[in-house]
């Protein structure tokens, strides 16, 4: 069963195409990916935040998660890093797409002068599927379809005001793209329309899968950044 790792290896390999001074991704909506199957099973911050720094912390104020679904924010809260009940059941409620948000409020002692301090920890994951949605002809083909299809007809004087861009668009059941919006605007109409006809012209992808192997849709963005934008 592919893991989410396929996921950010994509992102990894996409985020390497640079053609006239802009560089360009195509990505899972998120930061950090969490599946289902590994939410459900979480009993505690470490299993949820990679390298927890337990060892930083003499003792908890408190320890909040939030969860963005369905457009609602739901919080549970917990003395220490060891999740209530209330923190399981909301976190195995989630479904793909969600976003979760950890709030921890802690004291940590100064190894130098031992006096104690206050510290807070802020960490964010997305509910991803088991198995995330790929594009059909593969990594390098899609590479290629969003050069010649957008990268090279963006004109050199558009390239020197363009701003990064970023298209929202999801991967349905089907695998067919549906939902696609400008998030961010390059600045240049004429650019925006380019971009949103390119992502929305895709070929099909193979779609998400849960652990069941029951098809799922999922959320991508396309960005593209200029010159002037540090990239």
């Amino acid at each position: 069963m592919r893991t989410t790792i396929i996921g950010f290896l994509f992102f990894l390999f996409l985020s390497n195409g640079y053609s006239q001074d802009l560089s360009y991704s195509v990505h899972g909506k998120y930061k950090h990916p969490i599946n289902k199957e590994k939410l459900s099973d979480a009993r505690s911050m470490s299993d949820i935040i990679p390298y927890y720094p337990s060892s930083w912390i003499d003792s908890y104020i408190s320890a909040e998660i939030s969860a963005i679904s369905g457009g609602t924010t739901i919080t549970a809260t917990s003395p220490n890093n060891i999740f209530s009940e209330e923190q399981i059941k909301m976190l195995s409620s989630l479904d793909f797409g969600d976003e979760i948000v950890i709030n921890i409020k802690y004291h940590l002692k100064n190894t130098g002068t031992h006096e104690t301090g206050n510290g807070n920890m802020n960490y964010s994951a997305t509910v991803v599927p088991e198995t995330e949605a790929e594009y059909s002809d593969g990594y390098e083909q899609l590479t290629d379809y969003i050069k010649q299809n957008a990268i090279n007809k963006i004109s050199v004087e558009d390239t020197k005001d363009l701003q990064q861009a970023v298209v929202r668009f999801t991967v349905n059941e089907e695998g067919k793209i549906t939902g696609a919006q400008i998030s961010k605007s390059s600045g240049i109409p004429g650019v925006d329309k380019l971009l949103l006809e390119v992502i929305n012209d895709m070929p099909e992808w193979r779609p998400a899968a849960d652990s069941q192997g029951t098809k799922v849709k999922q959320e991508f963005e396309f960005t593209l950044s200029g010159p002037n934008d540090g990239c």
